[in-house]
């Protein structure tokens, strides 16, 4: 059994549970180099109810999607799904786990309605952040990790929705290239972000100077055009 597998089997309660595993995917730095920070696996499971999950145990960060959630992602071409299944080896799975791959790599065409869906979930998780924002207190570096998820999230979309905008001929990009690319929205959370990964403390005031970078997103008018299509 390929060694990658035993965090699986402690995410999961018992070997019995990782036949509910559709596919698991190892991607990242980890899969070509010797230098990285964790050991990225994405896994899509019939088991996952909860659509999307995070998970890390040891030196591994796991993704888990339910089949619903992951057939949504796809069709909104997120980096978080396209990026370990373009790029991913299959650590389990089956020929449906090639075929799924073949399938992606053949479709690198954004379209309109799958913008539309950009826009609309850059204000979702947008609006979920302000609202968290307003209620946080200094000390609840809980409720700002939340806000800090729902910005991670809004920046993915606009960022995406500009980049398939000003691209003529656009190519699946990973979420790394996104954030060092010009379309990036907001180069606070970056940087907040990447603190955060490396356990420095979250602080309320970057916070809102990440939430005024958005604001600015929030008002260009692609995003205006591309909810009135």
């Amino acid at each position: 059994m390929n060694n990658l597998l035993a965090p699986l089997f402690q995410f999961y309660e018992s070997s019995n549970h990782i036949d509910t595993i559709d596919c698991a995917f190892h991607y990242g730095s980890s899969l070509n180099s010797k230098n990285y920070n964790d050991i990225d696996i994405f896994i899509i499971s019939k088991q996952c109810t909860h659509g999307y999950l995070n998970y890390k145990i040891g030196s591994y960060d796991i993704v888990v999607v339910s089949e619903k959630e992951f057939a949504k992602l796809i069709h909104l071409f997120d980096p978080g799904v396209m990026e370990p299944t373009l790029t991913g080896r299959i650590i389990k799975g089956n020929s449906a786990c090639a075929e799924l791959q073949l399938y992606l790599s053949n479709t690198l065409i954004m379209n309109a309605l799958a913008a539309t869906h950009y826009a609309r979930e850059f204000i979702k998780y947008y609006n979920a952040g302000n609202s968290m924002l307003i209620k946080v207190d200094r000390g609840n570096l809980l409720t700002l990790n939340e806000v800090l998820k729902s910005y991670s999230w809004a920046n993915t979309y606009i960022s995406l929705l500009q980049y398939y905008y000003a691209t003529e001929y656009p190519h699946i990009i990973s979420y790394s290239d996104l954030i060092d690319s010009k379309y990036c929205c907001s180069c606070a959370l970056v940087e907040v972000r990447a603190n955060a990964k490396k356990g420095n403390h979250i602080y309320v005031e970057d916070m809102f100077a990440v939430k005024a970078e958005l604001d600015g997103c929030f008002t260009k008018e692609i995003i205006v055009g591309t909810l009135t299509k």
